[in-house]
C-alpha cells in the first residue's frame, strides 16, 4: 500500500510539474509554445495597451481551447512598455534575448517605437505585429520585413475627415500637433491631403511633448479666423484641455481629431466642452464578426473594451496563432506565412498583409459627443 501510494504521489508531481499557468488564465501542458506580448500597461497609451492585453489573452485562450496548434498550446509572455522609448526597447530586448520568442504582439504604439524596435526585430529574425502603429510612421524610409501592423492605413482615416468637412462647408483650417513621430507625420499628411481637396490650411503649429500652453498657440491661431481646429498630440488625455482653452478664448469651432482622442478622460473630465464641438474618425466596427467579439470580450472582462485597438490586438494575435497551425515555429517561418495569410478579420473585412506589412482598406466613420458618449455623426 505504502508503495502504491508512494507512485500515486509521484505521478501527482509529475503531473503538476508538467503544467504551467499562463497568462491567458488557461493551465497549459509542458507541450507549450511562447509568444510575447509588448503592451503599455502603463503611461499616455495605458488606455490602449490594458485592452490590446485582454484581447491578445482572449485570442490564445479560445485557441488553446479549440486544440492549439495540432495539441501545442500557446502561451503568451508580458512585458509592460510603459508607453516610452525606453520601456518598449526595454521590453522588446527582454522578449527577445531572454525569453526567446519568435514572434511579439505589439508593442503598444508601434508607430512612435518602431524606429527604435523595428532594427532589433530585423537583427534576430523576430516578428512584430503592433496592433497600434501605422507603417508608414514606423518605418519611414527603412523597410522592416519583420515589422507588421493591423493598425489602419491612415489616408482612409483622413477621408473620412474630409468628407465631413466638406458637408460642413468647411474651407480654412489650422493643425496642431507635437514633435511626436507618429503625430508629425500624421499632420504632415493631413495636411498634403486636405491641400489636394481644396480645403486651405492656415497654419501647422508644432509644439514641444508635454506642452500644455495651448492658450498662447490658440490665440495664434484665431488669428487666422479658421473654421476648424484639427489637433494631434502624444498625451491624448489633453485633448480636452485644449477644447477648454478654445471655448475660454471664444473659438467657438469645432475641434477634429484621430481615433485616438477617444478617450474616457475626454468624456469624463471635458464632457461638457466636447458636447457637439469634438469629431474623430473610428474604424467602422459593425460586422457580425466584431459584434461577436465585443460580445466575447463583455463576457470575459466584464465590460466592452474601450481602448480602439482591442480588435486590432485580437486580429495580431489570431494572425501569429494562424502562422503556427500551419506548422510555423522560427520568425522566418511565421513572418513569411503572414506574408501569405489571407483570414476573415474582426478589424477588418479580410485580415491579410500588403507588401509593407500593413493591413489594407479600412472603412471609417465620423463621431461626436452627444450625451456623455460618442456616437456616429449623422449623414
Amino acid at each position: 500500500m505504502k508503495n502504491l501510494l508512494k507512485i500515486l504521489a509521484l505521478a501527482l508531481l509529475l503531473t503538476i510539474a508538467a503544467c504551467t499557468q499562463t497568462l491567458t488564465g488557461a493551465i497549459l501542458h509542458a507541450d507549450t509554445f511562447r509568444i510575447g506580448g509588448a503592451f503599455s500597461l502603463t503611461g499616455d497609451a495605458a488606455e490602449w495597451g490594458n485592452d490590446e492585453l485582454k484581447a491578445s489573452q482572449l485570442a490564445i485562450e479560445e485557441f488553446n481551447a479549440a486544440g492549439g496548434a495540432d495539441g501545442m498550446l500557446v502561451e503568451l509572455v508580458l512585458e509592460d512598455t510603459k508607453t516610452d522609448a525606453t520601456g518598449t526597447l526595454t521590453a522588446v530586448k527582454k522578449l527577445i534575448e531572454v525569453d526567446q520568442v519568435p514572434a511579439i504582439i505589439g508593442p503598444t504604439w508601434g508607430d512612435s517605437f518602431g524606429s527604435v524596435v523595428g532594427p532589433l526585430g530585423e537583427e534576430t529574425q523576430t516578428v512584430q505585429i503592433t496592433p497600434s502603429g501605422s507603417i508608414e510612421v514606423a518605418e519611414g524610409t527603412v523597410d522592416y520585413p519583420f515589422f507588421f501592423s493591423t493598425f489602419f492605413p491612415l489616408k482612409s482615416e483622413f477621408a473620412a475627415h474630409i468628407d465631413l468637412m466638406k458637408k460642413k462647408n468647411i474651407r480654412t483650417i489650422v493643425l496642431i500637433h507635437d514633435v511626436d513621430p507618429f503625430n508629425t507625420l500624421w499632420t504632415n499628411l493631413y495636411a498634403e491631403e486636405a491641400r489636394m481637396a481644396g480645403i486651405k490650411v492656415a497654419e501647422n503649429y508644432e509644439i514641444q511633448m508635454g506642452d500644455n500652453d495651448f492658450k498662447t498657440i490658440l490665440t495664434k491661431a484665431k488669428e487666422h479666423k479658421p473654421e476648424a481646429v484639427v489637433v494631434t498630440i502624444f498625451e491624448i488625455g489633453k485633448v480636452g484641455l485644449v477644447l477648454k482653452t478654445m471655448h475660454e478664448l471664444g473659438m467657438n469651432i469645432p475641434l477634429f481629431g484621430s481615433a485616438s482622442a477617444q478617450t474616457r478622460t475626454l468624456l469624463y473630465e471635458y464632457g461638457s466642452y466636447a458636447e457637439g464641438n469634438v469629431f474623430t474618425s473610428a474604424p467602422a466596427l459593425d460586422s457580425t464578426r466584431y459584434i461577436a467579439f465585443v460580445d466575447s470580450f463583455t463576457r470575459k472582462y466584464g465590460n466592452a473594451p474601450v481602448g480602439v485597438t482591442a480588435a486590432n490586438a485580437y486580429d495580431a494575435t489570431r494572425a501569429v496563432l494562424e502562422t503556427l497551425k500551419e506548422g510555423a515555429r522560427s520568425g522566418e517561418e511565421i513572418k513569411q506565412k503572414l506574408n501569405e495569410l489571407s483570414l476573415p478579420g474582426t478589424f477588418v473585412d479580410t485580415l491579410d498583409f500588403d507588401e509593407k506589412g500593413q493591413v489594407r482598406d479600412v472603412l471609417f466613420e465620423m463621431k461626436t459627443v452627444k450625451d456623455g458618449t460618442f456616437v456616429e455623426v449623422a449623414s
